[in-house]
């Protein structure tokens, strides 16, 4: 599960940890709440649930999330599945974002979608895409501009590479297979895995 973690910077309008997560998720206090109630939030490293426990500077903040939900700037519904803390990078030309799983990075409904509605940009584009299934950084481009350069730059110098991580025993061969990749020199990393 994800888990947003924050410093309480001493605001003299969020000392309480409900308007505190409220305020740093961009959540309503009535969701917020919920968090509370489900005792999946936690003050340096101790669970807490009371809405009006006051907060001390300092004070590391730990809410364990499903999916956090922006809102949707033009039609006030939640929007989808993008965190406030996800942008790794943001100047003019370029935005770098840290993709959730379960989203696509581009067409609709898509974290591009949800990009170019956030931002108020429709020239906002995917410079490279990453598998619904998968999270990890992706680049967008501000402009046309800076896409063009970038689509360059990637098909001369850049080379992807991917890291899976296993938890448990993996039991049987077919679980290896489900997830195999043939990289760009033909090797299947499923098959390395299994040689060790």
């Amino acid at each position: 599960m994800p888990v947003q973690r924050f410093t309480y910077l001493d605001k003299k309008d969020m000392h309480t940890l409900l308007n505190s997560i409220a305020h740093k998720l961009t959540l309503s206090k009535k969701r917020a709440k919920q968090l509370l109630d489900k005792r999946v939030v936690f003050v340096n490293k101790r669970r807490v649930w009371i809405a009006s426990y006051q907060l001390n500077k300092g004070d590391v903040i730990e809410v364990i999330t499903e999916e956090t939900k922006l809102p949707d700037l033009y039609s006030g519904d939640t929007g989808t599945r993008f965190q406030k803390d996800s942008i790794l990078f943001k100047d003019d030309h370029y935005l770098i974002v840290s993709k959730p799983p379960n989203i696509l990075t581009n067409g609709h409904e898509s974290l591009e979608a949800n990009l170019k509605t956030r931002f108020h940009n429709n020239h906002i584009q995917a410079v490279h895409r990453l598998d619904r299934d998968t999270s990890g950084a992706v680049i967008f481009a501000m402009n046309t501009d800076a896409f063009e350069r970038m689509k360059t730059l990637f098909k001369k110098n850049v080379s992807k590479s991917f890291t899976e991580l296993l938890y448990g025993a993996v039991l049987a061969d077919k679980h290896l297979h489900r997830y195999s990749h043939t990289g760009t020199k033909g090797r299947n990393p499923c098959e390395a895995f299994k040689k060790r």
